[in-house]
């Protein structure tokens, strides 16, 4: 408590300090990065994501011919219970896969989602404050887009994230001039979100299994009660789409120049999500996944942007 009477304390000595920043009111556009879209990056890099399917036994498995020539198809393709399928494969994983394969699989890991942010606004200030409103996009600009080949030619794993969202952010904030040009300021505020992220691709861990022998991806396996279940996923498109109320806090500097225009740079956090769900379009993806997917959808993210603001 102390240390934040503190922080209070030496914001008002400050406020008193400096120049009383001019009023006025400004239309402001802006771009930057946002990076971790969708806090995915972990999921896409590292941990993966498994199937509810297990793995199979591969008992009598070979090579260019996979459990077609095995002794017996149904105990080579027996379910082994908590070795889950990987519905997505993470980059470590596809790394692992070409370093250790002798080079017959080869691999393009995807790295996490990075977004372009654009945006519009309009900005009033007061007497050492100001509020603002505006309308943000973020569409993915770099990542999320894995990529694995058995003999450098033949595509078997191509499975691509990809994500936009919509931001209405409402600001009131601090504003302290700096000198006759400058002002550092900062606020607090309440946005509308809306957006997701897209899963598709296809993931046919028949084909390593066939030609390399290896259980890697989405492939069949005979349960415990003799049916069989799983299988690949081709051309999925799961769609997670989410709206709704959140927060966010902005921090920035701004530098003003003869005509009242200004330039600026700043830091802004995002805060908004919910559980969305979507409906999976293979039958190896529901299998995997579930018919009807539901997932934490983060629509949160920091920004660093920079822009115009044109004095009106």
């Amino acid at each position: 408590m102390r240390k934040f009477t503190g922080i209070l304390a030496s914001a008002a000595l400050m406020m008193a300090a400096s120049s009383v920043h001019a009023e006025g009111s400004y239309l402001g556009f802006g771009f930057g990065l946002r990076p971790n879209l969708a806090s995915l990056g972990g999921t896409i890099t590292v941990d993966g994501l498994d199937s509810r399917v297990g793995q199979p036994a591969l008992t009598g498995v070979q090579r260019l011919g996979g459990c077609n020539t095995a002794a017996s198809q149904a105990d080579c393709r027996l379910e082994q219970p908590g070795n889950a399928q990987e519905a997505i494969i993470p980059d470590n994983k596809l790394i692992a896969l070409e370093k250790n394969s002798a080079m017959l699989i080869t691999s393009e890991p995807g790295g996490a989602m990075h977004g372009l942010v654009l945006e519009v606004f309009w900005e009033s200030e007061g007497d050492g404050t100001f509020w603002r409103v505006g309308l943000q996009y973020v569409d993915r600009l770099t990542g999320g887009h894995q990529r694995s080949y058995i003999l450098r030619e033949i595509k078997w794993y191509d499975v691509r994230f990809d994500y936009y969202n919509w931001t209405i952010p409402f600001y009131y904030g601090v504003k302290v001039g700096i000198g006759e040009t400058g002002a550092v300021y900062g606020g607090l505020g309440l946005n509308y979100s809306w957006g997701g992220w897209t899963l598709e691709g296809s993931n046919v861990g028949e084909i390593p299994l066939y030609i390399a022998g290896r259980a890697e991806g989405l492939t069949s396996v005979v349960g415990s009660d003799g049916t069989t279940k799983g299988g690949s996923a081709l051309y999925e498109r799961a769609k997670f789409r989410v709206h709704g109320f959140g927060y966010n806090a902005l921090i920035g500097v701004e530098t003003r120049f003869e005509s009242g225009d200004a330039f600026f740079f700043e830091i802004e956090t995002i805060v908004a999500g919910d559980q969305g769900v979507a409906y999976t379009q293979s039958q190896g993806g529901g299998n995997a996944l579930a018919q009807n997917a539901a997932y934490p959808i983060n629509l949160s993210g920091t920004q660093f942007k920079m822009g115009y603001k044109m004095a009106m």
